[in-house]
């Protein structure tokens, strides 16, 4: 495997793969080794989706220190630039102090594989509602479904570009962080 430029591809149902995991793996030990990393995502649940793994790259938490965050990122951001990532595709980027980078991995077989490396803090409300959400799937194999059925469904409404598709599933995600509470 070796990574390759990323290649934006509309949302679409994609079967659920084994080698996402050993691939979310592989590029985790590629990443600066100074920082925490973990897979999320359908690709980490096991569930059909877009095809994109998603691995949050998990720097120290500061407690709120927005200035101390923006550090953290500003000093983040330029090593994984340097090794082939680049800014989000799409029509909005996230906030300055919590980016999303984009890199493809390009598979033995020569298949590209998308991948969105999210900038967080560690610890931070975000990154437990991440954790949450995978163990709680992960937990539960009608709620697997579930989430499967409600993707599909939105995708059956046309909706394809990816802010509009993460927008459109947000519900179904709110409704399970509220457990939460």
């Amino acid at each position: 495997m070796h990574f390759a430029p990323y290649q934006y591809q509309p949302a679409a149902l994609q079967a659920v793969r084994c080698d996402y995991v050993i691939i979310a793996q592989w590029v985790m030990q590629q990443l600066p080794k100074h920082y925490q990393y973990e897979h999320f995502g359908s690709t980490a649940i096991g569930v059909h989706g877009k095809a994109v793994i998603d691995i949050a790259c998990l720097y120290p938490n500061v407690a709120g220190d927005i200035s101390a965050k923006q550090t953290l990122v500003d000093q983040t951001v330029p090593k994984l630039l340097a090794m082939g990532c680049e800014w989000q595709w799409g029509k909005t980027l996230f906030p300055t102090f919590r980016p999303r980078l984009d890199i493809a991995v390009s598979t033995v077989q020569g298949e590209i594989i998308n991948v969105h490396i999210h900038v967080i803090e560690y610890h931070s409300k975000e990154h437990l509602q991440q954790r949450y959400f995978r163990q709680r799937l992960l937990n539960s194999p009608a709620l697997r479904q579930e989430y499967m059925q409600y993707k599909k469904h939105i995708l059956e409404q046309g909706i394809t570009e990816h802010q509009a598709y993460g927008k459109a599933k947000s519900a179904f995600v709110k409704r399970i962080l509220a457990e939460m509470n």
